[in-house]
């Protein structure tokens, strides 16, 4: 319990001091085109994922019930170990 209030507090502290530095609807977007590569491309991966999953789990339960989303986070994360796995031997 006090990891997540410690996280909690993290959490926020960061979103206001980041509220402070954001002028624009622009920096809020593109970071003030100041993000680096591998970091866009990280968040870019992690909406695409999270929205899939998002998508995958509800229209899983729509037509199987909730025991059709039972299986979702393992194969989830299964998907982004195997594409860390072929992303490290495409680089490597």
């Amino acid at each position: 319990m006090i990891a997540i209030a410690v996280y909690g507090l993290f959490m926020a502290g960061l979103g206001v001091y980041s509220s402070r530095r954001v002028e624009s609807q622009e920096d809020y977007l593109v970071a003030g085109r100041k993000l680096p590569l591998w970091l866009a491309w990280g968040t870019l991966l992690a909406t695409w994922f999270g929205a899939g999953t998002i998508i995958g789990a509800s229209e899983a339960a729509r037509e199987e019930g909730v025991r059709g989303t039972l299986l979702d986070p393992f194969a989830s994360g299964l998907a982004l170990i195997l594409a860390k796995l072929q992303t490290g031997r495409a680089l490597g």
